[in-house]
């Protein structure tokens, strides 16, 4: 016979991701805020920032006004990328809503066109008796690298040019097709 067991909390804890830049190139700054939604004071925190496709590298992290003052933050990247924030004190972090720091990264070299997501890699939350507290939701944001890093292309063979118009075809650096160019304006897109 299996029972059911019902937890309730009287307390609740949610972490969201806000970028602020909508799109960047290689070498642009992109900012975003770790936001907190918490009915409960909070007294320490490990939070681990992460980056798909790995696009970032953070260069300034600074705590906002909800961050108690006597509160020592250290943040660092990880051998990963990932960015770790570990910050605690004597006093309380209070019960509210809104951001706790402004991150301020850039785009590395290299990086292709993509979609990257700012997530929330891990969590963990204290209470006054260092008790990690349950975390209901977390939410990730994205922005665009755009253009991004674009690999010359490969395998490139233009035939033809007696009507005027010149055929070419190549090897796509970013997928293994064949790019295929009619001869008209569309950039190699048939």
């Amino acid at each position: 016979d299996c029972g059911m067991v019902d937890i309730t909390l009287d307390y609740t804890v949610s972490l969201h991701v806000d970028v602020l830049t909508e799109s960047a190139d290689i070498g642009d700054e992109v900012e975003y805020h770790l936001l907190m939604d918490n009915s409960i004071d909070i007294y320490a925190m490990n939070l681990v920032i992460g980056d798909n496709p790995s696009s970032i590298t953070s260069i300034v992290v600074e705590p906002t006004d909800r961050v108690p003052a006597d509160w020592d933050v250290v943040a660092e990247e990880d051998v990963n990328g990932q960015l770790m924030i570990m910050a605690s004190g004597s006093s309380a972090l209070s019960a509210g809503d809104g951001a706790l720091f402004s991150v301020t990264c850039t785009v590395d070299e290299g990086v292709l066109a993509s979609n990257t997501t700012v997530y929330y890699a891990s969590a963990e939350l204290m209470d006054m008796d260092m008790n990690s507290l349950y975390i209901m939701e977390f939410v990730s944001d994205i922005f665009e690298v755009f253009p991004g890093f674009l690999p010359p292309a490969m395998n490139l063979v233009a035939e033809g040019g007696f009507d005027s118009q010149v055929p070419l075809s190549w090897d796509s650096p970013q997928s293994s097709g064949t790019g295929d160019d009619g001869g008209g304006d569309d950039g190699g897109k048939g």
